[in-house]
């Protein structure tokens, strides 16, 4: 087992085990072996803990939507991140409708302006 491997908010891996294991990626092209060997690998990482946020419910992106919509979609992405994908989707659909309507509108009012 690695050092320091943790569960939850907590770094999988510890920046000295990072840091002391060499990066090495092995494969084969055809006959021929190519390996690629880095001493000092490098990682980045981002952690926070709950203590840092003051609160075990931390916002998603530092900012408050202003859009009944985008309320809506920050709402999805803290509740239910799964449901993104579909409700960003029906939400472009519903935008795409809304356009048409208005542009036929618009096409209406010019008509009978004629």
């Amino acid at each position: 087992m690695r050092p320091d491997v943790r569960v939850g908010l907590r770094p999988v891996l510890s920046n000295a085990w990072i840091q002391q294991t060499p990066l090495v990626s092995k494969f084969k092209m055809g006959n021929k072996k190519a390996s690629y060997l880095s001493r000092r690998g490098t990682a980045t990482r981002a952690s926070m803990q709950p203590s840092d946020s003051g609160s075990s419910e931390a916002p998603i992106a530092p900012l408050q939507m202003e859009s009944p919509i985008g309320q809506f979609l920050s709402q999805i992405l803290a509740s239910h991140p799964h449901l993104v994908p579909a409700a960003v989707e029906q939400q472009l659909e519903q935008l795409q409708t809304d356009r048409e309507a208005e542009r036929e509108g618009r096409a209406i009012c010019v008509g009978i302006g004629n």
